[in-house]
């Protein structure tokens, strides 16, 4: 019986602050502080005020097993496999954005590419518009914008005429 409260209590707790996280983090406008610096609509605000419910709910869980009287090496293991889990996820989320992110370092430095400048890269031809931490836009002849991961840029052959 004080284990299915606890759990309860703990679930109660969960949920509140997570809601109390997200309204905090909402204040500092963190998603459009993030979205300026990557260009990119990410939920940031959502995601760690999750990460912070999501603790609290592991934490209840693992207290309530340790009440129940299950051994330690059941939520050593329990515990193991969810940081597994967020390992997994977290490469899953950043193994394209890092690379991207530092080849945009090398293209800002680089002075030949710049918004405007005329480009061809394998079968793509135009002039840039947009460079950010992801990706480089171009505008074809025929008006398409392509977007390009700025990663094929330090792994390909491309060419660039000076603006006229």
């Amino acid at each position: 019986v004080t284990a299915i409260i606890l759990l309860l209590i703990g679930f109660t707790i969960a949920k509140l602050m997570t809601r109390l996280a997200q309204k905090i983090l909402a204040e500092f406008e963190l998603n459009e502080i993030v979205r300026n610096a990557v260009n990119k609509r990410i939920r940031v605000e959502q995601v760690i005020s999750g990460i912070i419910g999501g603790a609290i709910y592991v934490i209840t869980v693992m207290t309530v097993l340790e009440i129940l009287g299950l051994s330690a090496i059941i939520i050593q293991i329990l515990t193991g496999g969810v940081l597994v889990i967020i390992v997994a996820i977290a490469i899953l989320v950043v193994k394209d954005f890092i690379p991207n992110m530092f080849a945009s370092f090398i293209l800002h430095r680089r002075e030949h590419i710049n918004i405007g400048t005329e480009i061809e890269l394998e079968n793509v031809a135009g002039i840039i518009k947009e460079m950010n931490f992801s990706d480089v836009q171009i505008e074809t002849e025929s008006g398409d914008i392509i977007h390009i991961p700025n990663a094929l840029f330090i792994k390909k052959t491309f060419r660039t005429k000076a603006k006229k």
